[in-house]
């Protein structure tokens, strides 16, 4: 059976703040409008009702057609509660014909209809008990003190008043805007907060209050710039219908002509009115004659009425309308919506990326999130080049997650956890690496994680025995001299138990949720080598967009930077003794060659989720290799990384009888060697500034 829904709209005629504040004008209109508007256009309320003690308030919600319920004067008062008015709400109506209640206050104008449908989608999805409202603050309330007379003491503990902020759960404040309950649930409690809850987040902006003059005036800025007093998504009543238009054909074949105004006139006032085809192809026309107005217009009947049926071109010009008329707040909303009904293709990926890609408010960038794998791999397909603004948009909004990971507690089946161990190499970073243990194996204790201290002298290694003594399934061990990362990379390599390894650094944390997913999809593919993406200070530091094949001849960039790359440890096992012949301490990073390996004889791909994240900061970099006396110039460097990656391959040729592996190597080896060429020919230009002609 349908849920029966009714909204509740306290307005009481007093005000403290402003005067007659629940109809004072905001933007031209009586306060109250905003909420009523919203409460039709969502759709889903079977009955609506105003309480109020004033007559005013009365005759304009009368106006609208929604219900009035008048406010005894006990409930009228600024000292009345919100519980007391919804009790009295649910005391005079017939509560059985309703299964829920929403309360709507007036105070939200920028609360619009979209925000209602999504609000009471995710209460169904989540199957909460009850919803409300928030914002984010930037503000940490664990950080905050409580006076209460003579005593201080933390708002929630003295552990989370030492925390560093990013350990911290994220906040988030009431704004009044939307509660959703179960009404039963509330005649028996008398309280819009319970213990299954959830949170429909709005923006600062979305979730302005109306308490006094000052906030009218920036809700009046909000309004003018974005343009939002919820017509949007209003249809007229005359009802849209999809039967042929006779003049449709004639109207197509005068667009192709370019006679837009000649397409528009061609159609009779009904057809304009309330035939879809007519309207969407008016509001095409329309777009062509840059009248983005009128594009709207139509265009936005055509889309509500029918998403699925509208054209992507449709969904793209209403787009580029709401852009050309620079209203944010509508591009995100059609772009979303064009998501949801898969309405984007590489032309309207292309136009929200470039309508969001500068702009530095999470929502925006989070579309940006959905929409630039889809637009990556159009590019990947055609052999294009994706912007580099939409990249580095891409990249900060993924950056920012750095603050998400690693929050909740993950469980893992015992399957998966003896596939694979964590592997860090350390160096004189005691606090670092202690932190980053520590980061992983609270979300599971279970994790298998291997650490090789590189005969640290700060402590390290006594540290993380003790640590080991604290957690399961933690192994350290210590070079006696100080081997170089190298060294330790390799020892890691020879030691690893299980048949996958994901590398990371002693201040990068593997993000454990999106690991587990990586190392199925090994499993699930036989994969050998997994190249996952890392992003470092706002760029797009390694990885895809997408789950692509890797070919033999990316191994340098799918192996750039350590932290998060996973190996099948068996394959690199096999080939062991050549790997540590050629991996000395200072002129090959070990990575590489592993990479090598497995491009050559294995299954290589590279994986659409960040699996390590920069904790809280990049350290200063500390040698790993005291024992080297000469100092060598970046040029000469170059030089001898490219004999020894040359080295190695002759070798690897030589010991590999199979032809196809042959073949592999030669062609993997001269890609190298043009590549490490061109990087000496830099190098050389850097260097040697006065004979750059000569390069």
């Amino acid at each position: 059976m349908k849920e029966r829904v009714i909204a509740i709209i306290p307005a009481r005629g007093g005000s403290k703040g402003v005067y007659k504040k629940n109809i004072a004008l905001v933007g031209g209109k009586p306060l109250i409008t905003y909420t009523i508007e919203a409460a039709l256009n969502s759709k889903i309320f079977s009955r609506i009702i105003v309480t109020t003690d004033s007559e005013e308030i009365a005759n304009l919600a009368s106006e609208y057609g929604v219900g009035v319920l008048e406010r005894p004067k006990e409930l009228a008062t600024d000292t009345a509660s919100s519980i007391d008015v919804i009790s009295h709400v649910l005391g005079e109506i017939q509560q059985e014909e309703y299964s829920h209640f929403v309360l709507l206050q007036p105070t939200s104008p920028l609360r619009t209809a979209r925000h209602i449908q999504k609000a009471w989608e995710l209460y169904n999805t989540e199957m909460a008990t009850t919803l409300v409202s928030v914002a984010g603050v930037d503000e940490c309330p664990q950080k905050m003190l409580v006076r209460e007379g003579d005593s201080i003491f933390p708002l929630t503990s003295y552990e989370d008043l030492v925390k560093p902020r990013q350990q911290l759960a994220k906040a988030y404040l009431p704004n009044g805007a939307i509660y959703i309950c179960k009404i039963s649930n509330f005649l028996h409690s008398r309280c819009l907060f319970e213990e299954k809850i959830s949170l429909f987040e709005m923006s600062s902006d979305e979730s302005i209050d109306i308490d006094a003059n000052d906030d009218i005036r920036k809700a009046e800025r909000i309004l003018k710039e974005f343009k939002m007093d919820n017509k949007i998504i209003k249809i007229d009543n005359e009802e849209i219908v999809d039967i042929p238009s006779e003049n449709a054909s004639r109207a197509r074949q005068l667009y192709k002509e370019e006679k837009f105004l000649s397409a528009i006139e061609i159609f009779s006032c009904k057809e304009k009115r309330s035939f879809f085809e007519a309207i969407e192809i008016i509001g095409v026309c329309y777009f062509k004659l840059q009248r983005f107005d009128e594009t709207v217009k139509y265009l936005s009947k055509s889309i509500n009425k029918f998403p699925v049926k509208s054209s992507k071109q449709a969904w793209l010009y209403l787009f580029n309308s709401y852009f050309k008329m620079n209203n944010n707040v509508m591009c995100f909303e059609v772009a979303i919506e064009a998501l949801k009904y898969k309405k984007v293709d590489a032309r309207m990926a292309k136009a929200v990326l470039e309508a969001f890609c500068m702009l530095e408010e999470s929502k925006y960038l989070a579309v940006v999130n959905k929409i630039y794998p889809l637009y990556d791999e159009f590019c990947y397909k055609n052999n294009l080049k994706v912007p580099q603004r939409f990249t580095q948009a891409y990249a900060k909004y993924n950056y920012s997650l750095k603050e998400t990971y690693n929050k909740k507690p993950v469980d893992i089946s015992m399957e998966i956890l003896d596939k694979f161990e964590v592997l860090v190499p350390t160096y004189q970073r005691k606090e670092a690496i202690i932190s980053t243990i520590r980061n992983i194996k609270e979300v599971n204790k279970w994790i298998h994680m291997r650490v090789v201290d590189n005969a640290s002298t700060d402590g390290t290694y006594e540290a993380l025995q003790e640590l080991a003594k604290e957690y399961p399934n933690l192994y350290v061990s210590q070079n006696e001299e100080n081997l170089g990362y190298a060294g330790s990379m390799v020892r890691l390599l020879k030691e690893c138990s299980r048949k996958f390894g994901i590398f990371t650094s002693d201040e990068e944390p593997i993000i454990v949720e999106n690991t587990i997913k990586a190392i199925q999809y090994m499993i699930d593919d036989n994969i050998d080598f997994l190249s996952s993406q890392f992003f470092r200070k706002n760029s797009f530091f390694r990885g895809k967009a997408n789950n692509y094949l890797m070919s033999p001849e990316e191994y340098m960039r799918a192996s750039f930077f350590t932290s998060g790359i996973i190996f099948n440890m068996n394959l690199l096992q096999k080939y062991q003794d050549i790997i540590v012949k050629h991996t000395p301490r200072k002129q090959v990073y070990p990575e590489i060659i592993f990479a090598i390996v497995a491009s050559i004889f294995g299954k290589c791909f590279w994986f659409n989720l960040p699996t390590a994240y920069i904790l809280k900061y990049q350290l200063p970099t500390h040698s790993h290799d005291d024992t080297e006396e000469k100092s060598y110039t970046c040029l000469i460097e170059r030089w001898r990384q490219f004999q020894r990656f040359m080295q190695f391959f002759q070798e690897l040729f030589q010991e590999t009888i199979e032809e196809k592996y042959k073949a592999r190597i030669d062609s993997v080896m001269r890609h190298s060697a043009s590549e490490i060429f061109f990087g000496l020919k830099n190098a050389a230009k850097r260097e040697y500034k006065t004979l750059s002609e000569y390069f």
